[in-house]
């Protein structure tokens, strides 16, 4: 709820009384999992998004920073979910659009070629072929390393995939195989752009982040 409220109203007090809540939910999540083998019990999926609940919740409150440690783990967790899906549910959208989604996990937790592990594997993305060509060209952009900080002119296929998923609901041609648009994935999107473009090096501003999604404010 906290994310829903940020996109519409970045600087809206209700986010940090939703990230409190989330927090609490997050570590107790976190807490009842603790030594549980994930795999077997099928709760790979329920420790990821507890880890990134847990992750971006204490960033907003201020209580730690960004946590990359933690989203490579929800990363892993997504793909051992996707691996343990694909018995029965197949390579198909659902499949793809976790798979992306744990890429942008990797790349947030600067674990470059671990993304890029994911982003080039034998397996296409024909389902969500957009961003997947958006994640792949700022992978490769941030692998190229160098002093100077990314430019737009560096990901020109990032930045026109991310304006795509700003409008409430998303693009078409995501929400045509999944339904619908995760506000997780518009908000790490958003993160992405603010931490290797916008505003790299910078102390993270949430009501920043929020407002490259709400609206043009930087």
């Amino acid at each position: 709820m906290c994310i829903e409220i940020g996109f519409a109203y970045p600087d809206h007090p209700m986010i940090l009384a939703f990230a409190k809540r989330a927090l609490t939910l997050a570590d107790w999540g976190l807490q009842k999992l603790e030594g549980v083998n994930v795999v077997s019990a099928g709760l790979e999926m329920e420790r990821s998004e507890a880890r990134r609940c847990r992750c971006y919740s204490a960033s907003m409150l201020g209580v730690a920073d960004l946590d990359r440690r933690m989203l490579a783990g929800a990363a892993m967790d997504l793909l051992l979910f996707v691996h343990e899906f694909m018995k029965e549910g197949g390579w198909g959208a659902a499949a793809q659009g976790d798979s992306l989604e744990a890429a942008g996990l990797f790349l947030l937790a600067g674990e470059i070629g671990q993304a890029r592990e994911v982003l080039c594997g034998r397996r296409k993305f024909k389902r969500l072929k957009p961003l997947h060509e958006a994640l792949l060209q700022l992978c490769t952009a941030l692998g190229e390393g160098g002093p100077r900080p990314l430019r737009f002119l560096d990901v020109p296929r990032f930045e026109e995939v991310f304006q795509e998923f700003r409008p409430n609901g998303g693009p078409e041609w995501y929400r045509h195989d999944l339904g619908t648009v995760p506000f997780i994935l518009q908000l790490e999107l958003a993160l992405m752009r603010y931490l290797y473009l916008t505003h790299p090096g910078e102390a993270l501003d949430w009501q920043r982040v929020f407002a490259q999604v709400a609206y043009d404010q930087l």
